[in-house]
């Protein structure tokens, strides 16, 4: 695989409000792609489409099983972007200019960077946890579809502050802190359980 060619860099400016908020699945959103995730607005396509990335969802993989010659990779873990072009690659992260240019999805997290900046970091062995993620495929919408599941309350949509941990944590885990930072009027969420036929 050449992560140059498939490194995801570009954010087209629209003037759409979604970029840079969140998207909270439901508890018993059921969908082998979206329950229990939580998905960050990246960008808006001229059609009206939307693109985000699952953020919590890991897969069994590192980088360095995408790219074998890169053995340095070995301990970057990848997520699960979504279901769509699952052959590109998108990194988040929150170092600012360290890659060189990238595009601030919301404050503090960056999408993109120069592929040798970004290898350089790997294989120096530097800290990714917490600040650097990398994903597969993405999470997309065609125009009016994301606006429809909303209105059906599949997802409950905020934008994270400066200093949230949208590259911590994984799985459930993940998706429970980011319902308990909605509030009190998403509490009863948290007492759904995964599996509703185990109750």
């Amino acid at each position: 695989m050449d992560l140059d060619a498939l490194i995801y860099n570009g954010m087209t400016n629209s003037k759409i409000g979604e970029r840079g908020e969140i998207l909270i699945a439901e508890p018993l959103l059921n969908d082998p792609w979206f329950g229990r995730s939580v998905v960050l607005m990246l960008d808006r396509d001229k059609k009206g489409g939307r693109l985000g990335l699952t953020m919590n969802k890991v897969l069994p993989l590192s980088l360095a099983d995408l790219f074998p010659d890169w053995p340095e990779a070995s301990a970057v873990k990848i997520y699960q972007g979504g279901p769509v072009d699952r052959q590109r690659l998108f990194m988040l992260h929150t170092l600012g200019d360290t890659f060189g240019p990238s595009a601030e999805v919301c404050p503090g997290v960056y999408v993109g960077g120069e592929t040798e900046k970004i290898m350089d970091y790997v294989n120096r062995n530097l800290d990714t946890d917490g600040k650097v993620r990398f994903f597969i495929g993405y999470s997309g919408w065609t125009d009016g579809q994301l606006e429809r599941e909303i209105a059906r309350k599949s997802w409950a949509v905020a934008r994270p502050e400066a200093g949230s941990r949208l590259l911590e944590g994984e799985g459930d885990a993940y998706w429970r802190r980011e319902v308990t930072a909605l509030g009190e009027p998403y509490r009863a969420w948290l007492s759904v359980p995964e599996n509703p036929m185990f109750n």
